[in-house]
């Protein structure tokens, strides 16, 4: 008998292995602050953001993608502007695009700083997910499992090693190999010789997976993430939740 090959998982990280959400909000919130000159002290704590803006960047986190972008949620909400679909977003995007690359700098350098000052109460401002939690260990004997992200890979090694959920560091691909998920993909996937059959890749932004439709592998939105409001019109993405993820992917 023909010995099957080990399945491939890849995992979007913030918003399917991990809830950053608190993180990212007083990361982007500070460095905005930093890159716009506003004269406004940074801050070590949520509570010190005004109510508001939390509630602002919380609603429209689903649009993001790089963390440069969050740029555009502080300079929208400083402006009063209603970010309410993909349309408005992408103009902020265009509006903006110039800036963008410098704010991630001044993001990812803040982010150290907050790291630096207390690594414990920076660690404690993230989740993990419970069922991802829970099931990891199968999921490690059924998948080689690979990590696929925007967030950095620095962060995603201590985060990992916080919550046990133990990879191997050569298998995290983090926004120093770029914003273009379908290219650390495609590159996966041509190293690993593995059949699309047997890849599944989960993330809970839409057009992430969109993006590697072409590849012909299984392709799962996390309604547990930040996106799982967007709408999916595509029959080869499935949806899958939290509860059910075990099942839905053995």
């Amino acid at each position: 008998m023909r010995k099957v090959p080990k399945k491939l998982l890849l995992l979007d990280f913030d918003g399917v292995i991990v809830n950053s959400i608190d993180e990212c909000l007083l990361t982007s919130y500070n460095a905005f602050q930093q890159f716009e000159n506003t004269g406004v002290s940074l801050t070590n704590d949520l509570s010190n953001i005004p109510l508001l803006n939390q509630k602002y960047f919380i609603s429209n986190r689903s649009f993001v993608k790089p963390a440069a972008e969050y740029y555009l949620l502080h300079s929208a909400f400083k402006k009063n502007i209603e970010i309410i679909n993909i349309e408005s977003y992408n103009d902020l995007l265009m509006f903006h695009k110039d800036k963008l690359l410098d704010y991630q700098d001044v993001f990812f350098n803040e982010r150290n700083r907050l790291r630096l000052i207390n690594k414990k109460k920076w660690l404690r401002l993230h989740s993990v997910y419970n069922n991802l939690e829970e099931g990891w260990g199968t999921l490690s004997q059924i998948f080689n499992i690979f990590i696929v992200s925007n967030k950095d890979k620095n962060s995603i090694i201590l985060l990992m090693d916080y919550f046990k959920l133990p990879i191997n560091e050569n298998r995290i691909f983090g926004a120093e190999n770029g914003n273009d998920k379908s290219i650390i993909i495609e590159d996966i996937i041509s190293k690993t010789s593995i059949n699309p059959e047997y890849i599944y890749f989960i993330d809970d932004i839409i057009d992430n997976l969109k993006s590697v439709k072409y590849l012909n592998i299984k392709l799962y939105h996390a309604m547990w993430g930040y996106g799982n409001t967007e709408e999916n019109n595509d029959s080869i993405i499935e949806e899958i939740y939290s509860m059910d993820m075990l099942q839905g992917l053995i």
